[in-house]
């Protein structure tokens, strides 16, 4: 892994955010609104499809947007307060759009881009517009930061469509700069959107939305495409060709691939929250680690689950009340169930940090105790290692957030409580002020709906603690969620924890259809890879060769690749298609079409699949 040494200063001496920095939670305007939106539940088959979010481009979009409505509106504001269209054309206040179009609708999003749209827009949200369940978006951090610590309760989205993401130090400084900038959700394009960049935002709780491109509007394929990059937002001007794409998913489809989170490592197999226990269930392939960390007398960070060592060492007492000298006479001897293991030392959390340095793998650090000067103990450890790239907190305390929004404030954060329906309108601006996210209990996942779209939609993925085994794990993925703290990772990590189509391969064009063979790779959390045959799901002509979409059931849920290359039999390398990729679907040329008919021939012909309407 590629670590940044020498983060960029860029926010360094502006980007401080504290949660009581006098910011504004709701204020007394001529419209005030603490409710959060019912927005449009569209069934499906796709587990965990991304949110549906619209640009308005352009007035006529408006009119299109009565009945079933996307879930969000992104709308440009300019320093004047007018939402304007993309030649900067005004379309009206935006307090007026919001009263015609938006209220109660959809979730309204407002683009802004430099400090004089920030200085407007919190002076219309407090004096003219004051709603809880919306979101500003900027390309400027620095603008972004602005608004969110002066309005505390609505939510930040980070757009770094113009940003290089060249290589893991350049992702790691988007994470950064979007957590200083209070953003949980990051904009994407389609081009930055590849499998490993999503998980890497995705696993250290930043939530990617992908812009579809231009001309991809409309094409049900590369809509399709982008959902199996396995982002959790689709930004896009024509909102009813994505559900379209959605409609075409088979049963038992998921959206994307889980995280393997170990929760104290292998707790039921290896001593609980051990250095040991903790590198198998990497080797065994976990994504993510889950610890639990309290502070010392003498303020040294160990990880342990109990405020005290009874449980699962071979001695006792309180650790708040015993220096680390103290603590290290004693050794891990059991199991989360209590069995007997052999002894491991009582780790630090330096321990851990120095163990997976440079793996890509991320902590989930949990922390237990309620003393805040933990957060600056753990500081020159995480600086020792560089370690801001791979680490997060989680934490029920409330006050232990907010501590930690202040005093590290790069680091992403995630509350375990608060997060069930009939608390979410009060406590989400309060989650908001702190900039964290969800890590839910698994007991709350039977309201599916609320956590589908309610969540889902303001930009919260779905992670939830703590499944007890594999096969929980595996039924949770099936109903499409994204981070899985779990007992049996080493278990878990037998499956699926990896998909794309095999290059090479050949087919003859008149075989290529809806279900036909193809291979795939599959690699296991744990590493392992192999071939196996999957199914077409959807292609794309490109003359000498076909871009093919692929499905792998495992068990009873059905994954998805990337659209990947497979060459068409030489006898059937023709000249068809000469125009390039696009230029024919499924053998329709569309090289002479023009506006809707292109629009028609990409949404309708392009997709030819048994058993469907044409």
């Amino acid at each position: 892994m590629m670590k940044k040494k020498a983060v960029s200063a860029i926010l360094a001496a502006g980007m401080v955010c504290t949660a009581a920095g006098g910011g504004t939670a709701l204020g007394a305007a001529a419209v005030t609104d603490d409710h959060m939106i019912d927005t449009t539940i569209v069934r499906h088959n796709l587990a965990g499809a991304p949110t549906v979010v619209v640009r308005l481009e352009e007035e006529s979009q408006l009119s299109g947007l009565a009945g079933t409505a996307p879930a969000s509106l992104i709308v440009r504001m300019d320093a004047e307060g007018n939402v304007v269209d993309s030649d900067g054309g005004s379309l009206g206040a935006l307090t007026d759009l919001y009263a015609d179009y938006i209220a109660g609708v959809m979730i309204p999003i407002v683009e802004i881009g430099g400090d004089a749209e920030a200085e407007k827009f919190i002076e219309i949200w407090e004096e003219e517009l004051s709603i809880a369940d919306m979101a500003v978006m900027s390309a400027d951090a620095q603008a972004l930061q602005k608004v969110r610590t002066q309005i505390t309760g609505i939510r930040g989205i980070y757009d770094c469509t113009d940003v290089p993401l060249a290589d893991e130090s350049a992702l790691y400084e988007q994470v950064r700069l979007s957590t200083l900038s209070m953003a949980n959700v990051v904009l994407l394009t389609e081009e930055q959107s590849t499998v490993e960049n999503v998980a890497y935002f995705q696993g250290r709780f930043k939530t990617v939305w992908t812009q579809l491109d231009g001309e991809s509007e409309g094409d049900l394929f590369s809509i399709q495409n982008v959902v199996s990059s396995g982002t959790y937002g689709i930004v896009c001007t024509d909102f009813k060709s994505v559900y379209q794409a959605y409609r075409q998913y088979p049963e038992r489809s998921v959206a994307r691939i889980s995280r393997n989170i170990a929760h104290r490592g292998l707790p039921m197999t290896a001593a609980e929250n051990s250095v040991a226990g903790a590198q198998l269930a990497v080797e065994g392939g976990a994504t993510h680690l889950e610890i639990d960390v309290h502070l010392t007398a003498d303020d040294q960070v160990v990880v342990m689950h109990d405020g005290t060592i009874d449980r699962t060492t071979n001695g006792s007492g309180s650790i708040a009340s015993m220096t680390l000298e103290q603590l290290q006479q004693y050794q891990i001897v059991r199991t989360y169930s209590g069995a007997e293991v052999d002894p491991e030392p009582i780790p630090t959390a330096e321990d851990m940090f120095r163990t997976f340095d440079g793996t890509g793998v991320v902590i989930v650090c949990e922390i237990k105790t309620s003393d805040t000067d933990v957060l600056q103990a753990l500081r020159p450890v995480i600086e020792k290692y560089d370690f801001w790239d791979q680490l997060v907190f989680i934490s029920f305390d409330l006050n232990m957030l907010a501590a930690a929004h202040e005093q590290l404030p790069q680091v992403p954060t995630a509350a375990l409580a608060g997060f069930k329906s009939r608390d979410f309108d009060a406590n989400v601006v309060k989650y908001n002020a702190m900039n964290t996210v969800v890590d839910a209990t698994i007991g709350d996942m039977i309201e599916t709906d609320y956590y589908d779209s309610m969540l889902k939609d303001r930009g919260y993925m779905s992670f939830f603690w703590t499944y007890g085994t594999a096969q929980d794990c595996v039924a949770a993925m099936a109903h499409g969620v994204y981070g899985l703290t779990n007992n049996a990772a080493a278990t878990f990590g037998e499956r699926v924890g990896a998909l794309w189509g095999q290059e090479g391969q050949a087919i003859a064009r008149d075989a290529l259809d809806y279900d036909a063979p193809v291979q795939v790779v599959v690699q296991t959390y744990a590493g392992e890879t192999n071939v196996f045959s999957g199914k077409v799901f959807n292609w794309r002509d490109c003359g000498t060769y076909a871009e093919v979409i692929a499905r792998y059931t495992e068990a009873e849920d059905v994954l998805y690749t990337r659209a990947f290359r497979v060459d068409y039999a030489s006898s059937d390398a023709d000249d068809t298609g000469k125009g390039g990729c696009g230029s024919a679907i499924n053998g329709v040329s569309c090289a002479a079409a023009g506006g809707a008919v292109l629009s028609a021939c990409l949404g309708v012909c392009a997709f030819r699949k048994k058993g469907r309407k044409q």
